[in-house]
Protein backbone atom coordinates (compact mmCIF):
# COMPACT_ATOMS: atom_id res chain seq x y z
CA UNK A 1 0.00 0.00 0.00
CA UNK A 2 3.00 2.31 0.67
CA UNK A 3 4.25 2.12 -2.64
CA UNK A 4 0.91 2.94 -4.31
CA UNK A 5 0.79 6.00 -2.36
CA UNK A 6 4.09 6.79 -3.20
CA UNK A 7 3.21 6.78 -6.86
CA UNK A 8 1.85 9.71 -8.54
CA UNK A 9 1.35 8.87 -11.68
CA UNK A 10 -2.01 7.45 -12.31
CA UNK A 11 -0.82 4.23 -14.46
CA UNK A 12 1.14 3.11 -12.22
CA UNK A 13 -1.31 3.23 -9.61
CA UNK A 14 -3.60 1.47 -11.88
CA UNK A 15 -1.65 -1.62 -12.45
CA UNK A 16 -0.04 -1.80 -8.90
CA UNK A 17 -3.60 -2.06 -7.57
CA UNK A 18 -4.25 -4.35 -10.34
CA UNK A 19 -1.58 -7.06 -8.95
CA UNK A 20 -1.93 -6.48 -5.58
CA UNK A 21 -5.36 -7.51 -6.31
CA UNK A 22 -4.21 -10.47 -8.08
CA UNK A 23 -2.19 -11.75 -5.49
CA UNK A 24 -4.93 -11.41 -3.05
CA UNK A 25 -7.56 -13.21 -5.47
CA UNK A 26 -4.76 -15.81 -6.02
CA UNK A 27 -4.23 -16.25 -1.99
CA UNK A 28 -0.57 -15.91 -2.28
CA UNK A 29 1.27 -15.33 0.98
CA UNK A 30 1.31 -11.36 0.42
CA UNK A 31 4.21 -11.30 3.55
CA UNK A 32 6.66 -12.62 1.52
CA UNK A 33 6.04 -10.31 -1.63
CA UNK A 34 8.23 -6.72 -2.07
CA UNK A 35 7.20 -4.26 -4.66
CA UNK A 36 9.72 -2.29 -5.47
CA UNK A 37 9.56 1.14 -7.38
CA UNK A 38 12.92 2.94 -7.94
CA UNK A 39 14.59 5.06 -10.66
CA UNK A 40 18.31 4.17 -10.85
CA UNK A 41 21.09 4.76 -13.33
CA UNK A 42 21.89 1.42 -14.66
CA UNK A 43 18.56 1.27 -16.69
CA UNK A 44 14.93 -0.77 -15.83
CA UNK A 45 16.97 -4.01 -16.35
CA UNK A 46 20.33 -3.23 -14.61
CA UNK A 47 18.39 -1.68 -11.74
CA UNK A 48 15.73 -4.96 -11.23
CA UNK A 49 19.21 -7.26 -11.37
CA UNK A 50 20.94 -5.44 -9.12
CA UNK A 51 18.40 -5.77 -6.62
CA UNK A 52 17.47 -9.05 -6.82
CA UNK A 53 20.90 -9.97 -6.25
CA UNK A 54 21.07 -7.76 -3.34
CA UNK A 55 18.15 -8.61 -1.69
CA UNK A 56 18.33 -12.15 -2.99
CA UNK A 57 14.73 -12.93 -4.49
CA UNK A 58 13.89 -15.73 -5.76
CA UNK A 59 11.31 -14.94 -8.41
CA UNK A 60 11.00 -11.55 -10.16
CA UNK A 61 7.75 -10.62 -11.83
CA UNK A 62 8.24 -8.34 -14.83
CA UNK A 63 5.77 -6.79 -17.11
CA UNK A 64 5.95 -6.49 -20.66
CA UNK A 65 4.30 -3.53 -22.67
CA UNK A 66 1.68 -4.26 -24.71
CA UNK A 67 1.99 -4.68 -28.35
CA UNK A 68 -0.04 -6.17 -31.42
CA UNK A 69 0.60 -8.25 -34.16
CA UNK A 70 3.50 -10.12 -34.39
CA UNK A 71 5.59 -8.19 -32.01
CA UNK A 72 3.39 -9.84 -29.43
CA UNK A 73 5.26 -12.73 -29.43
CA UNK A 74 8.46 -11.60 -28.37
CA UNK A 75 9.67 -9.99 -25.21
CA UNK A 76 10.98 -6.49 -24.57
CA UNK A 77 14.40 -6.02 -24.28
CA UNK A 78 14.12 -5.39 -19.96
CA UNK A 79 12.36 -8.92 -19.63
CA UNK A 80 15.06 -10.83 -21.81
CA UNK A 81 17.85 -9.33 -20.13
CA UNK A 82 16.46 -10.38 -17.14
CA UNK A 83 15.82 -13.71 -17.84
CA UNK A 84 18.88 -14.49 -19.25
CA UNK A 85 21.14 -13.16 -16.48
CA UNK A 86 19.13 -15.19 -14.01
CA UNK A 87 19.49 -19.26 -14.41
CA UNK A 88 18.77 -19.94 -10.77
CA UNK A 89 15.66 -17.98 -10.13
CA UNK A 90 11.96 -17.76 -11.11
CA UNK A 91 11.11 -15.15 -13.90
CA UNK A 92 7.29 -14.41 -14.36
CA UNK A 93 6.88 -12.00 -17.38
CA UNK A 94 2.83 -10.68 -17.63
CA UNK A 95 0.70 -8.83 -19.48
Amino acid sequence: DKLIEISKNPEYKKFFIKIKNSIVENELQTKRIKFKFKRGFLGPAGEIIRTAKKEDYTTIVVGRRGRGGVKKFFLGSVSQKIISYFEDRAIWVIN
